[in-house]
């Protein structure tokens, strides 16, 4: 049996159209080949979309809640590496002041703990 593509038009056997239960005959109305072509543009638009977002130049710190735009920002916890991908490295948590505070604190403990070890 065929059955015409309502995008390109072609006719085509049955078994070049995916299957989709709620339609009368059981088949999508494009082909697969038109159907891999909007999955394509579908995904591609997603990942720009997701790319996009994740580049904003607005941030929030989690410390004072503050939002910055442009600001100076640092990788969220202490184990980040180099093999990481950048993404994944430059998660924003900190701004400047609260990484200078937080860098404070922990010196400070850094230190009291070296006078106990004497």
């Amino acid at each position: 049996m065929l059955k015409k593509c309502s995008q390109c038009g072609s006719i085509k056997r049955r078994s070049d159209f995916y299957p989709k239960m709620t339609s009368a005959d059981g088949l999508y109305r494009k082909c697969k080949s038109c159907k891999k072509q909007e999955f394509k543009e579908y995904y591609r638009k997603r990942k720009a979309k997701a790319n996009e977002q994740s580049h904003s130049k607005v941030k929030i710190c989690i410390m004072c809640k503050e939002i910055f735009v442009n600001g100076n920002w640092y990788p969220a916890g202490h184990g980040t590496s180099l093999s990481m991908p950048a993404q994944d490295r430059l998660i924003p948590s900190h701004c400047e002041s609260c990484k200078a505070y937080c860098d404070d604190v922990s010196q400070k403990r850094k230190d009291k703990t070296d006078e106990q070890a004497k």
